[in-house]
């Protein structure tokens, strides 16, 4: 028996729609479709200001907890923090010195209690090993939930396990 595959969630559905743009080919037929009466209107993405804030302080808590080292203090911010993400960010953090974390251009689409969060984190370390002064930026976009009254990380993509030295992601300063 075929199983149908799930519909996507009305947040993944409101996120695409923030980032197709179409082509100027594709503008009259877009201009068209969109004189037809389609159902209910798409949920709004954009973030309301007290949630931006709210998650945007999720991702300093991330950030800080990052940067000292602190994985009691990283587990918090997760939802789930499973024994193969605790050892994965402890050999990362076992392979830096003088670590330091930025995040920088967030973008924050929320539909209800969940988010979706893309944002720039810059890595700057020295590699244990060498000594080496490092740099790593990456671009992750993860999903957050409202939990217990605040912003949780549940998922997205996983590349931070792969955040260590050594990987084509570090480059030297």
């Amino acid at each position: 028996m075929r199983r149908r595959p799930k519909a996507p969630s009305t947040l993944v559905l409101a996120l695409l729609a923030t980032l197709y743009v179409p082509s100027s080919a594709d503008a009259a037929s877009v201009a068209q479709q969109r004189r037809k009466p389609l159902g209910p209107a798409p949920a709004r993405a954009d973030a309301p200001p007290a949630a931006r804030q709210e998650i945007l302080a999720a991702l300093e808590r991330y950030r800080r907890a990052t940067e000292a080292r602190e994985l009691p203090a990283l587990a918090a911010v997760y939802v789930d923090f499973p024994p193969e993400r605790q050892a994965a960010q402890r050999r990362y953090f076992e392979n830096v010195r003088d670590l330091k974390v930025a995040i920088e251009n967030v973008d924050i689409a929320v539909v209800g209690e969940e988010a979706v969060v893309s944002y720039t984190r810059t890595d700057d370390f020295a590699d244990v090993r060498t000594g080496r002064p490092m740099h790593v930026s990456v671009r992750f976009t993860k999903v957050l939930r409202r939990q217990d009254g605040s912003w949780k990380i549940t998922g997205g993509n996983e590349r931070d396990a792969a955040l260590r030295h050594g990987d084509q992601l570090c480059s030297e300063t």
